[in-house]
């Protein structure tokens, strides 16, 4: 994927950083100067979401809140989405709507 966090150093390395927290979810950022575009990825752990079908289910919704937000989101910024259990069972519209205030906390996504 284009704008995907692949490499663990980078990741641990923005996961060092300050938190925003949500009731449902975390986000920890970080400016990167290098890339042109911003990247991101979603760590939906083992220990809170024990089978593979909700792990990949809850990144995929937070993935296409993502996709839908990207004309607005900041070039230079990397990000972790981390989400709790709950994100599972909220519609997806609360789940956008929650995320996309989130973003813009951070001042990942401008308004």
């Amino acid at each position: 994927m284009k704008n995907s966090l692949a490499k663990e150093k980078e990741i641990v390395a923005i996961l060092r950083k300050k938190p925003l927290f949500s009731r449902n979810m975390m986000i920890r950022c970080s400016v990167n100067s290098k890339n042109t575009d911003y990247r991101y990825t979603i760590v939906a752990s083992k220990k809170v979401f024990k089978q593979a079908t909700k792990r990949n289910r809850i990144k995929r919704r937070i993935r296409s809140v993502i996709i839908s937000l990207r004309k607005q989101i900041n070039k230079k910024m990397d990000f972790v989405v981390v989400p709790k259990a709950i994100v599972l069972d909220l519609p997806y519209r609360e789940l956008k709507e929650e995320l996309s205030t989130l973003l813009v906390r951070a001042k990942i996504v401008t308004q």
